[in-house]
């Protein structure tokens, strides 16, 4: 009777072993990591962005490239961060990036061309994290 009861114990053991898994997984859970949102941005010889107004979720890393026709210099500033270029085209190429930011706060957050001129000519846009 003995040797019944402890293969039985010994089974179940195994069972619960097997249940809680420790395998690969296909699928779910990605250890809370949130995908990433690609955008391209345009700047324009109007002194423009194109688009203007960007979104992400908190959390969730915003991939920006940024495409120019070439004719003129820009920059992608950050207002929270000015000191930084976030992304450079010079005159005569046509896209840089893709920059990474993630947010960790909900909010609007400013971004501009720090070129002199650009900014006060209306090249000024932001980001809406919800």
């Amino acid at each position: 009777m003995k040797k019944v009861t402890m293969s039985v114990l010994l089974l179940v053991i195994v069972l619960m072993v097997a249940a809680c898994g420790g395998g690969a997984t296909t699928g779910g859970d990605t250890g809370g990591a949130m995908a990433a949102k690609d955008v391209t941005i345009q700047a324009l010889t109007t002194l423009k962005w194109d688009p203007a107004d960007l979104t992400a979720a908190v959390g969730q890393p915003l991939n920006i490239t940024m495409t120019s026709d070439g004719a003129l210099e820009h920059n992608f500033v950050w207002a929270d961060d000015a000191e930084t270029d976030f992304l450079h085209v010079a005159i005569g190429e046509t896209t840089t990036g893709p920059a990474s930011r993630t947010f960790d706060t909900a909010g609007t957050f400013e971004f501009y061309c720090d070129i002199p001129g650009h900014k006060e000519a209306g090249m000024v846009g932001r980001a809406t994290i919800n």
